[in-house]
């Protein structure tokens, strides 16, 4: 599992892995020879413009797929951005989606969509999501983080935030997460169908 994070704050819960700050050939090779599973490409494109991190994005992509040659891994590429809803969305997984399909690797037919930090009280909850502030549920669109200059939206309704940022919300599976338990059943439901698809 190879890890795109987008800012340098996320990286901050996690422990245990290897963390790259650059995607050159001999970076990504430590990740795969290292003794973990996974690993963490900081590419810190919340702080880039839109051209500048489709840019950067794909080129750690393909550089990810270059290193895998020599090993054969069926790849887990996951998009960690920001989990009150910045970053951008749906740019960076797009480009992921693109150049794994580019090189033959089968993806999932819809993308899995997964806002959590469930440590710090970002949770969904029928597909709306929501920050806790003790007993009190606010919708993440309440808040200042809705109003960022660059990343700005006015729902918390992933269906329609996703339409909000041009996409299609029927390419998603929109991840309902209160707790750990529902993200576990998630990955043991994507796990199944991944044994339906063939390829890389």
């Amino acid at each position: 599992m190879v890890v795109l994070d987008d800012d340098p704050t996320g990286i901050q819960t996690v422990h245990g892995c290897l963390l790259i700050t650059q995607w050159d050939e001999d970076s990504v090779r430590k990740g795969f020879a290292d003794a973990e599973p996974f690993f963490y490409i900081l590419t810190n494109t919340r702080a880039m413009t839109r051209e500048e991190a489709e840019q950067v994005t794909r080129e750690a992509m393909e550089m990810v797929v270059k290193v895998n040659q020599d090993y054969g891994y069926r790849l887990i590429i996951v998009s960690r951005s920001d989990s009150c809803l910045r970053g951008h969305f749906p740019l960076e997984t797009d480009v992921m989606r693109q150049c794994l399909i580019a090189h033959g690797y089968s993806v999932y037919e819809k993308t899995p969509f997964c806002p959590a930090f469930i440590e710090a009280g970002r949770v969904t909850i029928d597909g709306v999501h929501y920050m806790r502030d003790g007993e009190r549920l606010i919708p993440v669109s309440e808040t200042e983080f809705a109003r960022d200059n660059v990343f700005a939206y006015h729902t918390s309704v992933l269906r329609d935030y996703i339409l909000e940022k041009g996409a299609n919300p029927d390419d998603y599976i929109i991840v309902n997460a209160q707790g750990y338990d529902e993200l576990y059943v998630c990955m043991n439901r994507l796990l199944r169908l991944e044994r339906g698809y063939t390829g890389q």
